[in-house]
């Protein structure tokens, strides 16, 4: 569920207004109108038809165009007025709305205006239930994100133009995340995105309308999102990580200021999420690691006992370190309605417990992404052999967790020039982490 939070949909008939042709046949929620307080969220403008149609626009039906997630369902909710103009208060209380209403993304084609705190404990709210929210960088072409993109927890999105490099009208800077297509007009229409939606000056009236903008570009990260979602993504975290991992790099940076992680890719962002298993492979990598320790330890070295491998101290780093304990959060989340930052980092493999402690930012801390832990934690258990098992599963689980990483395509880490030096990074601390396991469970009192 996409919740679209514009100036409205065209998606009904009710009054004087239409469903427009090409939106006919997709899914829609009941949403809400916070300009008007009522139920029916139409569209007086045509923005907001226009960023819908690219998200969920059908296909496969012999009408107009098509929208990226064409089998997503649609919530139409209305925070802008028939001039474009709308409240903090209104966006803020329809971004709670949208989260406690069970939208998986919420899109917001829209921006300006300074720093609320009101709306961005909203954008935490909706992220703390699972939201992932994308947001618009900006038409200003400098380098400042506009706010409600801005704020930590939101998706920026920067626009390019058809040849795929920064389109001039779109904003950026330091808290950008990804570029995705925004359209330039500067070649007439045909350079923009075309979309079925109202005409504004006639709202039972349907025309095929070509835009331009970081409100064009913000749809289609929605749009991708939701797909992932559809593909097994358990929340905005793994969302934001395919998304990211499988950005087609600009200059082989990892990151910068004007692309973010790089330009949207469905296709790779699909196929790093592993096909619906994104939890989970960390987890088979770091029992197939485990096998390969244990067959390099000759037969009188290894563990006394194959069941010393499957008490708690060696089990719970294990899993802690490559899936996290995700019930904990869906629990909360179902009995709480929102979660701590204990929680959420309990729900997180170890490796992304930063995201939490120093905030989430846009690149990853390599020092997380390493064998750093793994290796300080092996010095005491030199000396104490209880904590060996421990530390045996807390290596294993790293070194399975970076090795996926590696495979499934790197994240942007922090203080790479390159984005090819993040593999060989991964790839390196992978193997000392095998190394620490070997070390930490290798038996040393042998008869």
């Amino acid at each position: 569920v996409v919740a679209v939070l514009d100036t409205g949909i065209a998606y009904e008939d009710h009054e004087d207004f239409k469903q427009v042709p090409d939106l006919k046949g997709v899914k829609f929620v009941p949403g809400y109108d916070f300009v008007n307080d009522d139920e029916h969220a139409n569209d007086d403008h045509g923005h907001g038809t226009h960023v819908a149609g690219t998200i969920a626009q059908a296909t496969n039906n012999g009408e107009g165009v098509a929208g990226v997630a064409f089998e997503a369902t649609l919530m139409p909710v209305k925070v802008l007025n028939h001039f474009g103009g709308g409240t903090t208060a209104d966006i803020a209380d329809a971004i709670r709305f949208a989260a406690d209403k069970g939208a998986n993304v919420i899109n917001m084609s829209l921006g300006g205006g300074g720093y609320s705190q009101v709306m961005a404990q909203a954008v935490e709210y909706a992220r703390k239930k699972g939201v992932t929210v994308v947001a618009a960088a900006g038409n200003g072409g400098r380098a400042h994100v506009e706010f409600p993109a801005a704020y930590p927890g939101a998706v920026a999105v920067s626009a390019v133009g058809p040849e795929g490099s920064l389109a001039p009208y779109s904003s950026y800077g330091k808290e950008l995340d990804i570029a995705a297509p925004g359209g330039d007009k500067r070649r007439g229409d045909a350079g923009g995105i075309i979309q079925n939606t109202i005409d504004p000056r006639d709202v039972s009236r349907s025309v095929y309308a070509s835009y331009q903008g970081t409100s064009m570009a913000t749809p289609h990260v929605a749009a991708v999102a939701a797909m992932l979602y559809s593909a097994g993504a358990k929340g905005p975290d793994e969302v934001e990580k395919a998304l990211y991992a499988g950005a087609t790099k600009v200059a082989d940076q990892a990151w910068t200021e004007q692309y973010g992680h790089g330009l949207l890719n469905a296709e790779a962002s699909l196929a790093s999420l592993g096909g619906g298993m994104s939890r989970w492979p960390p987890l088979y990598w770091a029992l197939a690691l485990l096998a390969f320790v244990l067959l390099t330890l000759r037969g009188r070295e290894r563990p006394g006992y194959l069941n010393s491998l499957l008490r708690p101290a060696f089990l719970v780093p294990l899993l802690l370190s490559t899936v996290g304990v995700y019930f904990v959060r869906a629990w909360f989340m179902g009995t709480a309605g929102a979660t701590g930052d204990v929680v959420e980092m309990a729900s997180l493999p170890i490796p992304d417990w930063e995201r939490i402690i120093f905030g989430r930012g846009r690149t990853v801390n390599p020092l997380f992404y390493s064998a750093l832990i793994p290796v300080l934690l092996s010095l005491p258990a030199i000396g104490w052999k209880g904590m060996r098992s421990a530390v045996g599963g807390l290596a294993l689980g790293f070194a399975g967790f970076l090795a996926y990483s590696a495979w499934a395509g790197a994240p942007a880490l922090s203080w790479m020039p390159f984005a090819f030096l993040a593999k060989p990074w991964l790839g390196f601390n992978t193997v000392v982490c095998l190394i620490v396991a070997r070390a930490m469970l290798k038996r040393e009192d042998v008869p």
